[in-house]
């Protein structure tokens, strides 16, 4: 199914010939679902690194230039749809990581609170409250694309300001950052590190 990241550069979707057996059976609403879930099972399969040794050819070693760009056009599509629903992958990654923050090193004695609504208007994803010790913010994504794992990176720096003024009310508040996907390329825990943001591969229990 790779032909099915093979997009259009104004639509973001594929053509119609990209299924074997056609599209012309599908809803609008169909045709992105179907096109989604095939294109995060050709992004999320973990046998690449290996075809490119097989075949002898190097991975492309991406710039911050190249990842800003990615953010960008990422961000820009998700403007032109109005906005992208919850994905499944999303919802579930969000639960476990809500119930179980050891899979991040936190020792929170208490679950995350979900969908944290900040003053502004935004909402992060899981929001861990360390008593003493601050705040925890995390950011999931799935990890299907990079420009949505850098969006998550800036994401993660918009709402650790965010947490640091409104709890902190114009003095010094400790805030943690993360960002938590099934997916963590090495370049994306790179663009992280800049901005302290902890970057984190986390998969869902079988």
């Amino acid at each position: 199914m790779i032909t099915a990241i093979v997009v259009n550069g104004g639509t973001g979707l594929p053509g119609d010939k990209f299924l074997p057996e056609g599209t012309e059976c599908l809803s609008e609403e169909e045709y992105e679902k179907v096109f989604e879930a095939h294109r995060d099972e050709v992004f999320a399969y973990q046998g690449w690194d290996d075809l490119l040794k097989e075949l002898g050819l190097t991975p492309i070693t991406k710039t911050l230039d190249d990842l800003n760009k990615e953010g960008r056009a990422y961000s820009e599509l998700i403007a032109r749809r109005g906005g992208r629903g919850e994905g499944n992958i999303h919802r579930q990654l969000k639960e476990y990581i809500t119930e179980t923050p050891a899979v991040l090193d936190l020792d929170a004695k208490e679950p995350g609170q979900k969908e944290f609504l900040f003053v502004s208007g935004d909402r992060c994803d899981v929001v861990f409250d360390s008593g003493e010790d601050g705040v925890v913010i995390v950011e999931v994504k799935d990890g299907a694309h990079d420009g949505e794992l850098v969006r998550g990176v800036y994401q993660a720096v918009k709402y650790r300001s965010l947490m640091v003024a409104e709890k902190g009310q114009g003095e010094a508040y400790s805030v943690r950052a993360f960002l938590a996907a099934q997916k963590m390329p090495d370049y994306v825990r790179q663009l992280g590190s800049r901005f302290d943001i902890d970057c984190r591969q986390v998969s869902l229990p079988e």
